[in-house]
């Protein structure tokens, strides 16, 4: 008998003892459980304040004047803290993010610590290249409850983020296509564009002007060829964006073909007042030579006969009906030829082909011509012929478009000022301010 109770007593002894080793191991447990808890808590918070800072600061900076470091538009290189006092005017775009980080519970204080860095030049997230940048940091220094127990009796939080401001207002991005040597052939004519030239070949200029953006963005605005360059004269402005750079690939994917429809006869036009032209399909093209006050209706033209062409020689005050149109070459087809007249072509402003002003759908590079020559000419909207060599002689007035082309030779006129559009796949006219990283 008294050994059983013995034995029993020795067991509630073990238990006992098991008992209270265990109890340390389940309180640190439980601690861990809730400073892990507390911690991405708090972690959160801190990504919160460093986007809310980060895309403010973008924000405010597009709505500037330009993307240059100036009083409104504020650069930052290396890493600085936002001041603990911070005015309910910010001074600038950077001190807008710092009062944003500030309203969502985080200030340069005691435990807790904001950072930004900002500029124009090149940007630290890889694959992304704004005209300008932002970066908020945001960390928190937190005491732990249960896991102190164990010496750690704080731990660090923290979050980054960062924002770009894209630049889309002073040209038109511009591909050509040609590997050859002699893809971008300039003698002259003016050139500005705020998104960029990318020739997949060679250059060979000889007269001209090349303006790389305007104010926005210029730093990371460039004239990038993947071939040879061959120049003796013309400027290029900055000198300096005149740059060896990669081949890159069509830019527009997924635009559908118009198809044709029943052919309408073309209505050669000479002369006579206030003469519309309907929209449809033209097997046998387009010319006109004289007249005045001539409309284009909006919708689709279709040239789809064998070399069939939008002719124009003449004529004055041609234009596009409120909507906008589309000229569509196929592949039969020929092209656009302009050497005189008084002409303002409008791509259509919504629909499948918004943003489209002119698509010749040639398959074999190189083979066909765009002409624009003696004319007043303004096309505002996109030039997209992937496989047609572009030739500018004269146009005097700006051609407000992008233009992708197979090659791009130039003597005269004036192209400048973007549109864009949803098939641009990689640099195409949009701009704005977004959120990054």
């Amino acid at each position: 008998m008294h050994r059983v109770v013995r034995l029993h007593s020795l067991r509630r002894g073990q238990a006992a003892l098991m008992m209270a080793l265990s109890v340390p191991l389940m309180f640190g447990l439980l601690g861990m459980v809730v400073d892990i808890g507390w911690s991405y808590w708090r972690g959160e918070a801190c990504k919160t304040a460093a986007q809310s800072a980060a895309i403010a600061s973008a924000r405010q900076a597009q709505l500037a004047s330009n993307l240059t470091c100036s009083s409104g538009v504020a650069c930052q290189s290396t890493a600085a803290n936002c001041p603990t006092t911070l005015p309910a005017t910010p001074a600038n775009n950077l001190m807008a993010g710092c009062n944003y980080a500030k309203a969502n519970g985080f200030i340069s204080s005691g435990k807790q610590q904001v950072y930004y860095q900002a500029n124009t030049g090149t940007s630290p997230i890889n694959g992304v290249s704004p005209s300008y940048w932002i970066r908020f940091t945001v960390t928190e220094q937190i005491p732990t409850t249960f896991l102190a127990v164990f010496g750690a009796k704080t731990t660090t939080v923290s979050a980054r983020a960062s924002a770009g401001v894209w630049s889309s207002a002073n040209g038109g991005c511009v591909y050509v296509l040609d590997p050859g040597n002699n893809a971008w052939a300039q003698s002259g004519g003016n050139f500005t564009t705020g998104c960029g030239i990318y020739d997949n070949g060679g250059v060979s200029m000889s007269g001209g002007n090349d303006t790389l953006g305007s104010g926005l963005g210029t730093s990371t605005v460039k004239f990038t060829y993947a071939g040879t360059l061959h120049k003796t004269g013309g400027n290029v402005l900055p000198a300096t964006n005149l740059v060896a750079g990669s081949t890159l690939s069509n830019p527009v994917s997924g635009l559908p073909a118009p198809v044709a429809g029943t052919c309408l006869s073309d209505p050669s036009i000479s002369g006579g007042i206030n003469v519309s032209i309907p929209a449809g399909t033209y097997c046998n093209g387009i010319t006109i030579s004289g007249g005045s006050g001539i409309t284009f209706a909006s919708g689709t033209y279709i040239f789809s006969g064998a070399g069939a062409s939008l002719n124009i020689s003449g004529g004055t005050n041609i234009t596009v009906a409120s909507g906008g149109a589309m000229f569509y070459f196929s592949n039969s087809a020929g092209t656009m030829n302009v050497s005189g007249g008084n002409i303002t072509l409008t791509a259509p402003t919504s629909g499948t082909y918004a943003g489209f002003a002119i698509w010749k759908d040639a398959s074999l590079p190189g083979l066909s011509n765009f002409n624009m020559s003696g004319s007043n000419t303004a096309i505002n909207g996109i030039i997209y012929m992937p496989n047609t060599v572009v030739n500018y002689s004269g146009s005097n007035t700006a051609v407000q478009q992008s233009i992708i082309c197979w090659d791009m030779n130039m003597s005269g006129g004036n192209i400048s000022q973007p549109v864009s559009s949803s098939y641009f796949s990689n640099g195409g006219a949009s701009g704005g301010a977004y959120l990054v990283e």
